[in-house]
């Protein structure tokens, strides 16, 4: 398995320093080969000469030409650089502000991405307050920092703590994670499985379509913000549609990373599937609840490592 750590934060926050100190202990705690991959010393002077042909200016990274035309092409060009290494088996620190991705959740979206199951991704988001941030960035003098510095109060509005973040966005995991991977999997060798349950389940599988792309053949995703309960009612009828084919095993592994949402998943999933479910988790409060529920209801078997 190899891994994608991305180290992500506003100018000034020290996710460049972050990454650096972190590169070698990670090589010698998972014996294997790291990369660092720093937005910046890939496309900064791509971006320079670009910006200078452009508009005269070789430091703009703020302007709305910049902004509209050339960060979205850098940071594909960065993810992409990712993959490259991620296919050779090496395992990638990739640093960037990504401050925008990481709002929109992309940064554990594998289609978005681009990469497998068998990379495992980790965000690491970097901060610091305005006031630290913007000492950082006048001491280490870069250029291309003169139009943050100028125009603060305009800059600033596109910093956001942590504690803006919604839950989902906190917790770094796209809605039902869990279960999006083992049926994105299970589709890729089964195509026929979604079409099977169309004429009964229809609105349902539309609005797992949302999170679960190999659906969109089989019908269209539904308008609006997910339906949890609908989607919920999808992940358990495809389930037990592929065990009626076979006998399913879900293997659902750390556990305890899973957003409620997935939890409240599992809850219904080990109610109605009729299916075996392999959890690995170190317990917390949050599962461990959930865990007594399913051992009340006779629907779990634990087994515990020491």
């Amino acid at each position: 398995m190899t891994h994608l750590v991305f180290f992500c934060g506003h100018a000034g926050t020290g996710k460049t320093t972050v990454a650096r100190q972190l590169l070698r202990p990670l090589m010698e705690a998972c014996g294997a080969p790291f990369c660092l991959l720093d937005k910046d010393t890939l496309y900064g002077r791509t971006g320079a000469a670009t910006m200078q042909a452009l508009t005269g200016d070789p430091n703009d990274r703020d302007s709305p030409l910049y902004l509209q035309h050339l960060r979205d092409p850098e940071y594909r060009g960065l993810i992409d650089t990712a993959r490259d290494n991620l296919a050779l088996g090496v395992s990638v620190l990739a640093v960037a502000p990504l401050s925008r991705e990481m709002r929109e959740r992309r940064l554990f979206d594998r289609d978005w991405l681009g990469v497998d199951s068998d990379v495992r991704i980790r965000v690491v988001w970097v901060a610091a307050n305005d006031d630290v941030a913007r000492e950082r960035i006048a001491a280490r003098g870069d250029p291309a920092d003169a139009y943050k510095l100028a125009h603060w109060q305009h800059y600033r509005q596109r910093r956001f703590a942590w504690t803006d973040l919604t839950e989902a966005q906190r917790d770094g995991v796209l809605a039902l994670e869990p279960f999006v991977e083992a049926l994105r999997a299970h589709l890729a060798h089964d195509e026929t499985l979604a079409g099977e349950l169309l004429p009964l389940l229809a609105p349902e599988l539309g609005e797992l379509a949302k999170l679960v792309p190999a659906l969109r053949a089989a019908t269209p995703m539904a308008s609006g913000p997910l339906d949890l309960a609908r989607a919920c009612d999808a992940i358990a009828a495809l389930l037990n549609a592929a065990a009626r084919r076979r006998p399913v095993l879900l293997v659902l592994e750390d556990l305890q990373w899973a957003d409620r949402d997935t939890l409240r998943a599992l809850r219904h999933v080990t109610r109605t599937a009729q299916i075996t479910v392999l959890i690995t988790a170190r317990e917390d409060e949050c599962l461990g609840a959930l865990l007594d529920d399913l051992e009340r209801d006779h629907a779990l078997e634990r087994i515990s490592l020491s």
